[in-house]
C-alpha cells in the first residue's frame, strides 16, 4: 500500500500585514517566519497596506490576487544602524535583525581546485584574500590553521570605512588549512596548498594548453611560442589551416592592407581559414586574436617571382646611369662601384657612377628585399 501522507503537505499562506522576501541566487525566496534579517539588508515587502517603517521605500507596481484583494510589493532598503521603529516592525512581521556575518572571498585566482572543490595555491604563493565586515571599523581575528602543524598563525584585522579589508595568506607546509575569522559571527574557508611541479612538468602542461595555432603550408605559428613572425609567400599560396583551441571559441581577425585596417569579428575555425587566406596574397600584416586562447600575427614575405634572365630595362633610370658612367670625368665626385648592365640582370660591370645613381641604386635594392627577393 502507498503512503499518500507524504504528498500531504502544508505551506503557511501570505498575510495581509506583509511578508519578506529575499533574493537568493537570482530568485527572490520568502523568509521563514522568525527568519533573521541583517541590517542594511535589501528586501522585497508583499502585503495589502503600505509598510508603516521609517525605511526607503520605493514603489514598484501592483498585483492583483483573486477578488478584490489588492496586493502591493515595495522594495525596501533596511538602515545599517539599529533603529527601535524598524526593530518593532520587524517583530510584529515575525522577524528579527541579526548580525550579517564576515564573509570571505579569494582576490588571487587559485592554480587549481581538488577534488573536494577547495581552491589550491603553491606553498610559494600568497594569495590575497578580501574580508568584508558587517559594520565599519569592526575588528576581528584571522588565524591560518594547517592540518600538518598544530599550530596557527593569527593576525588583527580591522575593517576600513567601507566595510572592507585585505590580507594575504602564505603557508610553507604542504596540505590542507582552514582560514577564520572570528568574530560575533564568524566565517571560514578551506583552501590547500601544494609542492610547486618541477619545471619540465610545468613546461609539458603548457604545450597541452589548447592555444590558437595557424598552418601556412608545413610552416606552424603558436601562440605563447612565436606569436610574432614573418612568413615567406610563394606565387602560389599555401594552404591555411587554423585551430582556435577549441570549437565553441570564436576569433577576431584584423587584417592590414594599402595603409588601410579592416577587422572581422566572430569567426570560427572555417571563416578565419577563409579570410586569411583571401588576405595572403595583399596584405602587409595579419593578426588573429582568441582572447583567452591567444593570438598570433603574421608578416607575409612575398617571394619575388622574376627569373634570372629577365633583363632590368624595365628601371627607366638604368639606361641613363649606364651611359653616365661611361661618360663620367674622373674630375667629378665619383665611386666605383658594380652596376648591372641594363641589358641583362646576370651582366655586372665595373663603372664610376655619382651621386644620384647611387642614391637610385640604393632604393631599388630596397624595393627587391622588401619584395622578397635578394639585394
Amino acid at each position: 500500500m502507498v503512503a499518500k501522507e507524504r504528498w500531504l503537505l502544508e505551506s503557511r499562506g501570505l498575510e495581509a500585514k506583509g511578508a519578506l522576501f529575499r533574493l537568493r541566487r537570482g530568485e527572490w525566496t520568502r523568509l521563514r517566519n522568525g527568519a533573521g534579517v541583517h541590517e542594511g539588508e535589501g528586501l522585497v515587502v508583499l502585503g495589502v497596506s503600505r509598510p508603516q517603517a521609517p525605511i526607503t521605500a520605493e514603489f514598484r507596481t501592483r498585483v492583483v490576487v483573486g477578488g478584490d484583494s489588492c496586493w502591493t510589493y515595495w522594495e525596501v532598503q533596511l538602515p545599517t544602524e539599529p533603529d527601535a521603529n524598524v526593530l518593532d516592525w520587524l517583530h510584529r512581521l515575525g522577524h528579527t535583525v541579526i548580525p550579517r556575518p564576515w564573509s570571505i572571498d579569494l582576490a588571487t585566482p587559485p592554480r587549481a581546485l581538488d577534488e573536494n572543490g577547495a581552491p589550491s595555491f603553491w606553498v610559494t604563493d600568497a594569495p590575497l584574500v578580501v574580508l568584508a565586515s558587517p559594520r565599519r571599523r569592526e575588528s576581528a581575528t584571522v588565524s591560518l590553521r594547517s592540518d600538518a602543524s598544530a599550530s596557527a598563525s593569527s593576525v588583527g584585522v580591522t575593517a576600513s570605512e567601507l566595510r572592507g579589508a585585505i590580507v594575504a595568506i602564505t603557508s610553507p607546509q604542504v596540505g590542507p588549512a582552514n582560514l577564520t575569522v572570528a568574530a560575533e559571527r564568524s566565517a571560514e574557508l578551506d583552501v590547500v596548498f601544494v609542492a610547486r611541479p618541477p619545471r619540465e612538468v610545468l613546461f609539458e602542461q603548457l604545450l597541452k594548453t589548447p592555444r590558437v595555432r595557424i598552418w601556412l603550408g608545413d610552416v606552424l605559428i603558436e601562440a605563447w611560442k612565436d606569436s610574432s613572425k614573418k612568413v615567406p609567400i610563394q606565387p602560389s599560396l599555401p594552404e591555411v589551416r587554423v585551430d582556435l583551441g577549441s570549437e565553441s571559441a570564436r576569433a577576431c581577425v584584423t587584417i592590414w592592407e594599402s595603409g588601410k585596417r579592416r577587422t572581422a569579428r566572430g569567426l570560427d575555425r572555417r571563416n578565419a581559414e577563409r579570410v586569411i587566406a583571401e588576405a595572403l596574397p595583399a596584405a602587409s600584416r595579419i593578426e588573429l586574436d582568441a582572447d583567452n586562447f591567444g593570438r598570433v600575427e603574421l608578416t607575409p614575405a612575398r617571394v619575388s617571382s622574376e627569373g634570372a634572365s629577365r633583363a632590368t630595362a624595365r628601371d627607366r633610370m638604368g639606361w641613363f646611369d649606364h651611359v653616365s658612367s661611361l661618360a663620367t670625368s674622373p674630375e667629378q665626385y665619383t665611386a666605383t662601384t658594380l652596376l648591372e648592365h641594363p641589358r641583362a640582370s646576370t651582366s655586372l660591370t665595373v663603372r664610376r657612377v655619382g651621386g644620384p645613381a647611387l642614391v637610385r641604386g640604393r632604393l631599388a635594392s630596397r624595393r627587391r628585399y622588401e619584395a622578397g627577393g635578394k639585394r
